[in-house]
């Protein structure tokens, strides 16, 4: 098991990398804006509703995907990066909520998202380079 565990505070939309008791990184992250919506979920490649909200629980990463593989809409071969560079895939089915990078870092901080949790760019790689692995430990806590 990995040695690193992840926590996201969404009241304060924050990301913390942990070892043991010791904070190694604090990284502002944007969580789920609470907003009904129908959105394009290119995890599963379909229309789902859904309520906006970033479920509080314990995760583990149960995958982590490139992802320039995934596309766009419109944009079959990938050139366009909504995701950042990389999308970490939680283990929290029907959710389908990821970490992921982000097209928009000016939004960062604040709960804008439809459920899943982005940070910047720069940051996904860095959590992907040191700290991430298949398995690592996702707590979501905080907000509604």
């Amino acid at each position: 098991m990995n040695q690193y565990k992840v926590i996201i505070n969404k009241q304060k939309n924050k990301l913390y990398v942990k070892k043991g008791n010791k904070v190694l990184e604090e990284i502002i992250c944007s969580t789920g804006s609470g907003i009904n919506q129908r959105v394009y979920h290119h995890l599963d490649n379909k229309i789902i509703t859904y309520s906006g909200d970033t479920p509080n629980g314990t995760y583990k990463i149960k995958e982590i995907i490139y992802s320039k593989d995934l596309g766009w809409l419109g944009d079959p071969i990938g050139q366009k990066r909504p995701y950042g560079h990389y999308i970490f895939a939680l283990d929290n089915n029907p959710y389908g909520i990821a970490i992921h990078g982000t097209d928009e870092p000016e939004k960062l901080g604040s709960p804008v998202t439809n459920g899943c949790v982005r940070v910047s760019n720069n940051d996904i790689k860095k959590l992907k380079e040191k700290y991430v692995k298949i398995g690592t430990l996702v707590e979501i806590m905080g907000g509604k």
